[in-house]
């Protein structure tokens, strides 16, 4: 818990972090981190990473954002400029301002579950080289040859291969469960008063650009049409 401000710092915790006045910086200096979730009093020029929710009490302005979920709902509470990435709800006040320009905000993907199931290609593809050099090696050799099989060397290149071998398809099951957990089927944004023109919204892949001034306001992603809607929403929630 930080009781004041935190400025261009590097923060990170495994589970949650409250920042009760704010988050003030340069957007290239500094960034807060938290396995779970984030509270802040407001951002700016931020760089904030939450695997669970992040909540904003007043403003957000021109910060780089990604949660699984964000909630910014109180009476004049504003998230605009900056690069939202969501994982499923988004839950705002006000999203973008008449001043603010283009803002990006995408919805459907974890990035922090995306980003995990990259390092694991990774080790993927290095084990995939390592077990190919090994098998270029091995297959210049006659391995059937007792004396060949027990040169310490070439044993080693043996067991590593089988040690590779075993470990590759439980290392490509992580990596299909991480990038199958990674998206949400129903995105959702919900907009309790007004979304601004330079708005972009983004949902599995699929943009809308708002054109115009859009009060009380749901967004969804549309899986028949591949688009997405919005619908008026009826009961406040602030």
């Amino acid at each position: 818990i930080v009781e004041g401000i935190v400025e261009n710092a590097d923060l990170k915790a495994r589970n949650t972090i409250v920042i009760k006045k704010g988050i003030k910086g340069v957007i290239t200096k500094g960034s807060i981190k938290a396995g779970g979730n984030i509270s802040v009093g407001y951002c700016e020029n931020a760089n904030i990473s939450a695997g669970g929710e992040l909540s904003i009490e007043k403003y957000c302005f021109n910060s780089n954002i990604e949660a699984a979920t964000v909630r910014a709902v109180g009476k004049d509470t504003i998230i605009s400029g900056g690069d939202l990435r969501v994982f499923s709800n988004l839950h705002v006040t006000n999203l973008g301002s008449k001043n603010s320009g283009k803002m990006e905000v995408n919805l459907g993907y974890s990035p922090l579950l995306q980003n995990k199931a990259e390092k694991v290609k990774v080790e993927i593809n290095q084990l995939s080289e390592s077990l190919e050099k090994i098998n270029d090696v091995l297959s210049k050799l006659n391995i059937q040859d007792p004396k060949i099989q027990s040169n310490p060397k070439v044993r080693m290149l043996l067991d590593s291969a089988e040690t590779f071998k075993r470990r590759l398809p439980l290392l490509e099951k992580k990596y299909n469960d991480l990038m199958r957990k990674s998206v949400c089927d129903a995105p959702k944004i919900i907009v309790e008063d007004t979304i601004y023109p330079g708005v972009s919204l983004r949902m599995l892949n699929v943009s809308r650009n708002i054109k115009s001034e859009m009060s009380r306001v749901e967004f969804t992603y549309n899986e028949l049409s591949r688009e997405i809607i919005n619908k008026p929403i009826q009961n406040k929630e602030v």
